[in-house]
């Protein structure tokens, strides 16, 4: 089985990374509630404002209960809900190459890349 190398440009890798790590510091500001007003927040994340109404929409349709509170300036997660980003990044030998098959192991064990819900995880 042969393998097509795949480029990339280092200005798509760097934005990609770089969205990875506006949502996490997105995130951290929501939790401890400290965004300031929409304008300051999407200023210190460096987007647009309607860039960060894109974001907040992407997550809440992902089930994230977001609002914001006008007389503290910030937004809040109004619900016992969290957002739990993880990212791995690892180069694969050619015998693990060999060995996946479309998210599924060749031996029939499903590999999990997503869940909303950790009880199922955990399974």
């Amino acid at each position: 089985m042969g393998y097509t190398n795949v480029s990339c440009n280092k200005k798509s890798h760097m934005k990609f990374e770089e969205q990875i790590e506006r949502i996490k510091k997105l995130n951290k500001l929501i939790e401890i509630e400290n965004t300031g007003c929409p304008a300051e927040l999407a200023n210190r994340l460096g987007i647009q404002r309607s860039t960060l109404y894109e974001t907040l929409d992407y997550l809440k349709s992902k089930g994230l209960e977001i609002s914001y509170d006008r007389r503290n300036r910030t937004f809040y997660y109004n619900s016992n809900c969290k957002l739990e980003l993880r990212f791995s990044f690892r180069v694969l030998d050619i015998s693990e190459l060999d060995q996946t098959n479309g998210g599924f192991l060749n031996f029939s064990v499903p590999s999990i890349f997503f869940g909303r819900n950790k009880n199922i995880l955990a399974a």
